[in-house]
C-alpha cells in the first residue's frame, strides 16, 4: 500500500513502451538491450507475458532486476491485442509506443519521436523503419511503411487535411507510431481481441479521431523478417478477422459522423485489404470462406457493396479485387 502511494507521487515517464511477449527468447535480449540503451532515459518498459512456454519470462525477470524501468505483467495466453490493452491500462507515460519483442530499435527512437511530438502537441506521430533480414543480417529501408506522396513531412497536419488518402499514408501496424496517451485514453481506443488484424481498429480509429498528426521519414525501428514467426501462416484459422475489424471501424466512424468524410480512403484501403488477405490465406477453404462471406452480406455491412469507381485511386488493387469477386 505504501509502495502504491509512493508510486502515485512519482513524476510520470515521458514514454510508456508497451510490449507483448510470447516465446521470443531468441530475440528478447537484443530487444531489451536496445530499449535500455535509449538516449531518452525517462521511459517505462511495460512487458506483458502471454504465458510464454520458453525462457522469455525468466529473461524479463533478469532484466527487471537490473533496471527498475521494466515492469512485468502476465496474462492468460490469448493475443497481442489483449496484452496491449493491459499495457495501456497500466501505463503512466505522456506518450505510448507499442513495440514488438522480436524487433530492436535505434537508440534515438524515443528521443526523436518524443521531441517532435511534445514540441508540437501531437496526437499521433508517424515514423519509418528498417526491414532487418534475420538470415543475412542486412537491413533496408521499409519503403512501403510510410507513403511520402501523401504524408506531409516534418509539419503538423490534421486527418482532414489528407482525408482522401488518410489510410494509405501508413499501415495499421502500431510499432511505427507514437500516440499521446491522454488522446488514446480519452477516446477509449483499444485493440481488438483478434488472432490477427487486432491492430486495424485501434490504428484506423485513432487516425480518424486525431486532431494533430506529424510524420518523420526516418527509420527508427528494425523490423525483423525471415525468422519463421510469420503470423500470416495462421491466417487461415480466422480469415474473417479483418472483416470484423473493419466493421468496427465503420461503426465508430458512423458514430462520430465521420464515415462520409473518410469514405474514400476507407473504401480504397478496404479493397486493398481484401486483396491482400485473400492472397495471404494459405488454404483454399479459407479463401472460399472469405469470398462467401463477402458475397453474402459482408460487403453491404462494410458499406462497399456499391463502388463509385470515380473515387478509386488504388487502381491496381481494384482490378485484382474485381477479378477475385467475379
Amino acid at each position: 500500500m505504501i509502495e502504491n502511494l509512493i508510486s502515485s507521487f512519482k513524476k510520470p515517464p515521458l514514454i510508456s513502451i508497451i510490449m507483448p511477449v510470447y516465446n521470443c527468447e531468441k530475440y528478447l535480449k537484443e530487444c531489451l538491450d536496445s530499449l535500455l540503451e535509449q538516449t531518452l532515459k525517462d521511459i517505462e518498459i511495460i512487458c506483458i507475458d502471454d504465458e510464454s512456454t520458453d525462457n522469455s519470462y525468466q529473461i524479463l525477470c533478469d532484466y527487471k532486476a537490473k533496471d527498475k524501468r521494466i515492469k512485468i505483467y502476465k496474462q492468460k495466453h490469448s493475443n497481442a491485442g489483449n496484452a496491449r490493452n493491459i499495457g495501456i491500462q497500466k501505463s503512466r507515460g505522456e506518450y505510448l509506443l507499442f513495440l514488438d519483442s522480436d524487433d530492436f530499435f535505434e537508440k534515438d527512437l524515443c528521443n526523436k519521436t518524443y521531441n517532435a511530438a511534445h514540441s508540437n502537441d501531437i496526437d499521433i506521430l508517424l515514423f519509418g523503419a528498417y526491414k532487418y533480414d534475420n538470415e543475412t543480417k542486412e537491413k533496408t529501408k521499409y519503403t512501403s511503411l510510410l507513403d511520402t506522396k501523401y504524408a506531409p513531412l516534418n509539419e503538423v497536419f490534421s486527418p482532414f487535411d489528407v482525408k482522401e488518402h488518410l489510410y494509405h499514408i501508413t499501415s495499421a501496424a502500431p510499432w511505427c507510431k507514437l500516440f499521446k496517451a491522454s488522446f488514446i485514453k480519452k477516446n477509449n481506443i483499444k485493440f481488438q481481441p483478434l488472432s490477427n488484424a487486432n491492430d486495424v481498429y485501434f490504428s484506423r480509429t485513432a487516425f480518424a479521431l486525431a486532431n494533430k498528426m506529424y510524420a518523420i521519414d526516418e527509420p527508427l525501428v528494425n523490423y525483423r523478417v525471415n525468422h519463421g514467426n510469420n503470423t500470416q501462416k495462421n491466417k487461415y484459422k480466422d480469415p474473417l478477422a479483418f472483416i470484423r475489424a473493419y466493421k468496427k471501424v465503420k461503426e465508430t466512424l458512423e458514430k462520430n459522423k465521420l464515415f462520409g468524410t473518410y469514405y474514400q480512403t476507407y473504401m480504397n484501403v478496404l479493397i486493398t485489404e481484401i486483396v491482400y488477405n485473400y492472397n495471404t490465406i494459405q488454404t483454399e477453404e479459407g479463401k472460399k470462406l472469405l469470398l462467401d462471406s463477402l458475397k453474402n452480406g459482408d460487403l453491404l455491412e462494410l458499406g462497399i457493396d456499391v463502388i463509385n469507381e470515380n473515387l478509386i485511386y488504388a487502381h491496381q488493387k481494384y482490378q485484382k479485387y474485381k477479378e477475385i469477386m467475379k
